[in-house]
């Protein structure tokens, strides 16, 4: 019952990561392109899902952790789980540092006076690291879904 529990958290924790952060880089190139008094708004969008996001990847790994000692310690699972979790680190030093690192820049610029349209470049980086988050969290998925192999 405490292996369900823990896979329904880690599982639930997941999601909310993956979800929270699914449309914000788009979010900003649109509302950057868009006039100035759609900023505040953005501000505060951006804030709250990056919030959830930061919190809930934590938690993915953390309950991912917890797992691995429900079952029995790192020597009781397959590799491909140790693989996801380094992974699910690579997620969350990707969100930290491009796509949160990007959206602090943006927000300092913002803050600093310079116009919108001229902060599209950091919103572009943002995207990228948005794509390298995503293509990791689906290699990581494939390793949890065929952690014992595909035959």
């Amino acid at each position: 019952m405490l292996v369900l529990g823990l896979r329904l958290l880690h599982l639930m924790f997941m999601g909310t990561w993956i979800g929270a952060l699914l449309f914000v880089s788009g979010d900003v190139k649109r509302t950057l392109a868009e006039p100035a008094v759609h900023i505040p708004l953005l501000r505060n969008r951006i804030g709250r899902a990056t919030r959830f996001a930061a919190i809930s990847g934590l938690m993915t790994i953390v309950t991912g952790i917890c797992l691995i000692f429900a079952l029995g310690g790192f020597g009781s699972v397959p590799p491909t789980i140790h693989t996801g979790i380094l992974m699910g680190l690579a997620m969350l030093g990707v969100g930290v540092g491009m796509i949160g690192g990007s959206w602090k820049k943006i927000v300092a610029g913002l803050d600093a006076g310079a116009s919108p349209d001229s902060l599209l470049p950091l919103a572009k980086k943002m995207t990228m690291g948005m794509m390298v988050f995503h293509l990791l969290w689906l290699v990581t998925l494939g390793l949890m879904v065929f952690r014992n192999g595909l035959g």
